[in-house]
């Protein structure tokens, strides 16, 4: 019963406009610098250790950075259609 306090207690304190998030540890430029070091071969946990981070961190970047250069980059187009 006592957590169930603690609960509510804590939602009736928490105000969602007044809360900011957390600034990221990683710059855009550290973030890309990891993903390439992957890409280039080096081992996943070896990044991991290193870095402190994650595995699925280090997969959504790159997952990030692959959604990026595909808007970046103009369509293919084939030269069969027209």
């Amino acid at each position: 019963m006592e957590k169930a306090f603690a609960t509510n207690a804590f939602i009736e304190s928490y105000d969602s406009e007044s809360s900011t998030m957390k600034p990221s540890r990683f710059t855009n430029e550290q973030k890309t610098k990891i993903v390439q070091q992957l890409n280039a071969g080096t081992p996943l946990l070896t990044l991991c250790c290193e870095n402190k981070i994650s595995a699925s961190t280090i997969y959504i970047w790159r997952k990030f950075q692959r959604q990026q250069q595909a808007e970046l980059d103009p369509p293919a187009t084939d030269p069969m259609r027209r």
